[in-house]
């Protein structure tokens, strides 16, 4: 039987709604993050039952967007800083107009090749990557055929799909809250991983969405 995860955006902060790059800055949800995540517990709540338990990034915003769900769930939840947003060292706290104007020719060398090339003092896409996938691959041996929820960050959950060529053209955005749902199935030795959701969120009113893209 496959294994079914569901990566999940944390909910807003102030930080989203300024356009700011939060990397691993300790920044809580707003009020509007408390209710995307109250709204996502009620959602998954007819399949409680389902879920195996709940994984996290141990940064303040995605620990939040957990304990509301497991609250409502009634599922442990497990922090792991593998699954942080990429550290956007000396950018963080910085919007991309700011950056673009402070640091503009590190921003055009870094852009032509994000994947690879480290933000300065921080990460590079590929390197989130790889500490995220052997996370994955850590909960799945824990929780072979069960159904997980993964409570990460956007920028986590788009290097995630690139480096398993999941990523398509039209998967631009990823919203507060939103469920992304990967499938695993250890006997396909050479496509282990397909993607069966994205970016779904239908649990939201769909005039609260929102376009907050980074962190």
């Amino acid at each position: 039987m496959p294994t079914h995860i569901s990566l999940i955006r944390h909910g807003e902060t102030p930080w989203n709604t300024n356009g700011r790059w939060q990397g691993h800055a300790r920044i809580p949800l707003n009020d509007e993050g408390k209710r995307q995540a109250a709204l996502l517990a009620e959602h998954l709540a007819p399949t409680a039952a389902e879920i195996a338990a709940i994984y996290a990034s141990d940064s303040l915003r995605t620990m939040q967007t957990a304990e509301i769900l497991t609250a409502r769930l009634n599922k442990p939840v497990y922090p792991d800083e593998r699954l942080r947003e990429i550290d956007m060292g000396e950018w963080q706290g910085l919007t991309r107009d700011e950056i673009i104007e402070w640091d503009g020719e590190r921003w055009t060398q870094i852009m032509s090749d994000p994947r690879r090339i480290p933000r300065p003092g921080g990460e590079s896409g590929d390197q989130v990557s790889v500490r995220a996938i052997a996370a994955l691959e850590e909960i799945i041996t824990k929780h072979r055929d069960g159904h997980i929820l993964v409570v990460t960050h956007g920028g986590t959950i788009h290097n995630l799909l690139s480096t398993l060529n999941l990523l398509k053209p039209e998967h631009s955005h990823i919203g507060n809250t939103s469920l992304t749902r990967l499938v695993h199935q250890l006997e396909n030795e050479t496509m282990p991983w397909s993607l069966d959701v994205f970016n779904l969120l239908t649990h939201l009113d769909e005039t609260k969405v929102k376009d907050n893209q980074e962190g």
